[in-house]
């Protein structure tokens, strides 16, 4: 056996070995009819006695290769090589490569030898996931996997043989005319090789090939750790000189190599160390309902680096409060060491989104939350807080993502099928994994396992990319700004832990008067400025303008100006646009960097990335480091060519930093954000997204240009003709177009051209869809009523026709979207025109007039009474419509209104409610108003029946929250008096003699000084709302 360099075993051990095999290393490889593999002159022959009756052996591989492509056409040459390589398989000793764990594996074969060969050994450690070019989904496939090790074909694989976009490459000569659709594939091992240690085996390094794939093996100027090469053939003069390059060589075979390998490293050093001593139990087996529990190794290998199983016992790295309270993660620590305030978020979010699903299995339903708020607002502790009172006082089993790779069906349907019970998995920056997310809350429902998902997110990243989780949506919670109460209690925390700063000279009472002052300022923001006494810009610039060296400075900005848009930093990127290489970021700069540069490793795939303390500290450096528009541009420019957008967090960043709106923002010199654009098409040519981008800045630009815009949208709809995101902004551009014009005929064109574009199924429509035809029939309103001749016949059907449009879209958008902020702004600019203008009621009343029958006519004239204080003439017009369309359910919806607003008769009300609805259908409102009058005229089953059968199929975001609060119905005051029966952390019960079984009361829906003064047998007194599920006790006090 050969002596093996110590640092090559312990580079090896530390799975940072990436293994390139060249022909060489298929030596032995067996075939069926023990053919050798065919390599050169061997391969040249084959083919020209295939193509050629022999001829042409005196040409180059290349020059028959290429005369055999012409003659015989792609799709034969490319069949008759597969044929010849598919049936190699491994050799005894490559069934060694799957016992070692590698940072990768390279290879110029096309054969499958290797891939049979982690496919034979079932002691592999690591399973292959193969890559062969740009844009194959690489890293979704790796974080898909278990210990997933890369395999990158760089001469493409046999089994991609029909693809004609990466043809086989037969020879080195072809390297370059071939590169096409591999260039980004070939960027990521080339960023793999600047961090680790190749081992060459069956390659010359001699090769040019090498340096084209990689760089110049022989530069003393490259930063790269040290290299190796196996074989069995180099001469003393070849060693020596390789070694002056930082490349040994080791004199021996691959098999030789490996058999000495296999020596020097114990089989326990390959595996992952799963537990620390393996008959210990995992920490989720407390909740384990099977008698003969089997764990695999994957399952193991899951929770220890891929997911946080949080649970009573869970250790975490400890740090200081003055850490936590400026604004550094710092892990479970706060959360264990209760640094955070009680909020009143986490108590709704408790009850709702967990306390109120039991682990009854026959309810194997999906769900899915989210917390809500701006950023800096604490999401982030609030998602934990929750996550950790889930998991440790009430004994949910609760797992926290902690990448792509915890989002994963396989382990948690494993977890499941031991379990028996209901998993919470939560997700912090939900945005990030929102395919993933998708994609197993799909699965669960496929293969009935109960998950509840509870998120967390910015508004603004959820409305710009979660748009395919809104189906999954059960309910929301908006972390907003802090309640006095609260406020009061962060004061007590920061006094307990010293953190007071400036505050510590005020009296408690000016204390609290500094917060409430700044409350409507982001947490993160006003934990600073009151502390510190200084504006939280000035604080976060002057943090900047003290790191020394200048090369650090300069680093901070480079991770800056990436990191405020949200995604991770890919090391690898850095270490692209800086010319620092990880390994020199940890010995020269992390020290400087300490306080502000958190470095954060995937455990999954080993990769690096690099974080500052927060996306907005990221931001107000940039903006204030780079003061100009033109040193922003420099800056964005430049790290736009150094992506690679096959990466996901490279292209996660690269998509949220070309957002129109973004650059709209950033450059107020149109040129500047044009010539931004430009360089966004060159890091990533082709596709649709780049294109759309350009078109939704020149739309929100100032200074934009509508022609530039509809260009823009032509291009991005050529490469993607499906995109509806894409169309809707085709159809904002003829919107404004027609806007902007004053010319009749062209107006009527471009809002032809904008309806063309828009989804034609309101039904199946975007609530952006929905708003823009909405919003064009408000202009075309607007446009009517501006004019001289508005009280004519023609202006009237013209304010009918534009008026129905607007009530049409924006009822369905607020039926499927209730929480739309767009919608809502339609909402009230139509009401604000209808009231505001006599001219328009007045045609809408003659409208009504004419044809009674319109029912939606009949709803807005009849709101527009009862704004008015007058409930006669609202039922009047109301019963005229029924008059003529007795089946109409808005009608009837309308009207119950109406009567129970003017104490009209209870059998009446209940029985128009009724008739709103028809059972089955989609008219969750009149369901739930119906629900809500049996109640209060005490046909409590009844009303039970209806409001289960709703909250079961109503939409996630319905009726969530508590409303339609009862006021005198019940009673002359409208409060009731009961005892509380039953009391816990976030809620209780209320037995009442006015109602049939406990009343259901959230903490949420008290004020937060008198929850803590309530005890079980108290009497209260309290109001009662409503939600999708029934009654609920609300502002509930002692009597």
């Amino acid at each position: 056996m050969t002596d093996l360099p110590p640092m090559l075993i312990q580079t090896v051990r530390d799975q940072r070995a990436i293994l390139f095999l060249g022909a060489g290393a298929n030596y032995g490889a067996k075939h069926p009819k023990d053919k050798s593999v065919p390599v050169g002159d061997g391969l040249k022959e084959l083919i020209c006695d295939e193509f050629f009756g022999g001829r042409l052996k005196d040409k180059s591989l290349i020059a028959v290769s290429a005369m055999a492509l012409s003659e015989a056409g792609f799709s034969k040459f490319q069949r008759f090589i597969r044929d010849i390589f598919e049936p190699y398989g491994p050799a005894d000793y490559h069934l060694k490569i799957p016992k070692f764990r590698w940072r990768a594996i390279a290879s110029t074969n096309f054969d499958l030898i290797i891939e049979k060969a982690y496919a034979a050994e079932t002691q592999r450690v690591q399973n292959l996931v193969k890559t062969v070019k740009n844009g194959d989904e690489y890293d979704a496939r790796i974080q898909g996997e278990s210990s997933p090790v890369g395999f990158f074909k760089l001469h493409g694989c046999v089994d991609h043989y029909t693809d004609d976009t990466i043809p086989l490459v037969l020879g080195n000569e072809q390297y370059a005319s071939y590169s096409q659709n591999r260039e980004r594939f070939y960027e990521r091992l080339r960023d793999l090789a600047y961090e680790n240690s190749i081992i060459f085996a069956g390659y010359s390094l001699a090769d040019p090939h090498i340096q084209q794939i990689l760089f110049d093996v022989t530069s003393n100027d490259l930063q790269r750790p040290s290299f190796y090469c196996v074989g069995p053939d180099f001469d003393d003069i070849e060693i020596r000189y390789w070694a002056r390059h930082r490349v040994t060589v080791i004199k021996d075979t691959l098999e030789g190599f490996l058999t000495s390998l296999d020596a020097e490293i114990p089989d326990l050093a390959r595996k992952v160390p799963l537990v620390s001593n393996s008959s210990d139990d995992l920490s989720i087996s407390k909740h384990y309902r099977t008698n003969d529990p089997q764990e695999s190794d994957e399952l193991k290998a899951y929770l220890l680096t891929d997911v946080s199983h949080v649970h009573s016992g869970y250790v975490s790295d400890t740090s200081t409060a003055r850490e936590f309270y400026s604004g550094h993660d710092q892990g479970w620590s706060a959360i264990i060491q209760n640094y955070d305030v009680k909020r009143k978020i986490v108590d709704s979010a408790l009850v709702d989104a967990v306390l109120f699903y039991d682990d009854d299995t026959s309810n194997n339903s999906t769900h899915l939350f989210m917390m809500k708020g701006p950023a800096g607002n604490g999401k982030t502790v609030a998602l934990k807080r929750i996550a950790w009172e889930a998991a440790t006082s009430y004994d949910k089993l609760v797992l926290y993502a902690d990448g792509p790779a915890s989002i994963r069906l396989d382990p948690l349907k494993e977890i499941f099928n031991l379990v028996k019970k209901r998993i919470y998995l939560f997700v912090d920056h939900i945005a990030l994994f929102r395919n993933e997310v998708v994609s197993l809350l799909k699965s669960c429902q496929t293969y009935n396992i109960p998950l509840t998902v509870i998120g967390a997110e910015r508004d603004n990243e959820w409305h710009t990319y979660c748009e395919g989780l809104e189906a999954f949506l059960t309910q929301d919670f908006p972390v907003r700004y802090l309640s006095e109460i609260e406020i009061r209690q962060l004061v007590d925390l920061l006094e307990r832990h010293n953190c007071l700063g400036v505050l510590s000279e005020k009296t408690p009472e000016e204390r609290i008067t500094a917060f409430v002052s700044g409350a409507e300022r982001q947490l993160l923001v006003a934990l600073h400025e009151v502390t510190l006494g200084l504006p939280f810009e000035k604080i976060v610039l002057d943090e900047y303008e003290r790191i020394e060296p200048p090369q650090a400075k300069q680093l901070y900005l480079e991770i800056c100006a990436l990191h405020q848009f949200g995604a991770p930093v890919r090391a690898g990127l850095i270490s692209r646009s800086s010319g620092i290489s990880f390994e020199d970021f940890r010995s020269k700069f992390v020290h400087p960097l300490d306080n502000v540069v958190k470095i954060v490793e995937d455990k999954h795939t080993k990769d690096l990335s690099y974080q500052a303390r927060h996306s907005q500290v990221a931001a107000m450096v940039f903006s204030q480091a780079l003061p100009s528009a033109e040193e922003k541009y420099d800056a964005l420019a430049s790290l736009l060519g150094a992506m690679n957008v096959d990466y996901n967090s490279d292209r996660e960043t690269f998509s949220r930093m070309i957002k129109g709106r973004n650059i709209s923002e950033i450059f107020a010199d149109v040129s500047l954000g044009r010539l931004f654009y430009d360089r966004a098409e060159e890091a990533a040519p082709g596709g649709s997204f780049v294109a759309h981008q350009r078109a939704v800045f020149e739309l929100n630009h100032q200074g934009g240009s509508l022609d530039l815009a509809e260009n823009a949208c032509n291009r991005a709809l050529k490469a993607n003709a499906k995109s509806q995101s894409i169309k809707h902004t085709l159809a904002e551009v003829f919107r404004r177009k027609a806007n902007e014009s004053d010319d009749p005929l062209l107006k009527q064109a471009h809002r032809r051209e904008s309806r063309k574009w828009l989804s034609r199924d309101q039904g199946k429509s975007s609530a952006y869809d929905l708003n823009t035809r909405a919003r064009m029939a408000l202009d075309v309103l607007r446009d009517v009523l501006s004019g001289e001749d508005a009280d004519n016949n023609s202006s009237t059907n013209e304010i009918l026709i534009a008026t129905k449009e607007a009530e049409l879209a924006i009822s369905s958008g607020r039926q499927a979207h209730p929480e739309s902020a767009e919608l809502l702004s339609s909402e009230a600019s139509l009401h604000e025109l209808l009231n505001d203008d006599e001219r328009a009621i007045a045609a809408l009343k003659r409208a009504f007039q004419k044809n009674p029958r319109q029912d939606w006519l009949a709803a807005r004239l009849a709101r527009k009474h009862r704004n008015d204080g007058d409930c006669d003439a609202a039922i009047a017009v109301l019963e005229a419509c029924l008059r003529e369309n007795s089946s109409s359910k808005m009608g009837h919806l309308e009207l119950g209104h109406c009567l129970k607003a003017s104490n009209g008769e209870a059998a009446l009300v209940l029985d128009h409610f009724r008739r709103s609805f028809t059972q089955g259908d989609t008219n969750y409102e009149g369901q739930f108003w119906y629900a809500r009058e049996l109640f209060l005229q005490d046909q409590f089953a009844e009303a039970t029946k209806i409001f289960d059968a709703l909250h079961k199929h109503a939409p996630g975001r319905f009726r969530s929250g508590s409303s339609a609060e009862v006021a005198g119905e019940k009673t002359t005051s409208g409060r009731l008096q009961g005892e509380l029966t039953r009391l816990e952390e976030g809620y209780g019960f209320i037995k009442s003699a006015h109602l049939p079984d406990g009343l259901f009361a959230s903490r949420a829906y008290t004020d937060d000084e008198v929850w803590p003064e309530l005890h079980n047998g108290d009497k209260v007194t309290f109001s009662i709302a409503f939600n999708r599920r029934g009654p609920n006790a609300i502002n509930v006090m002692r009597a």
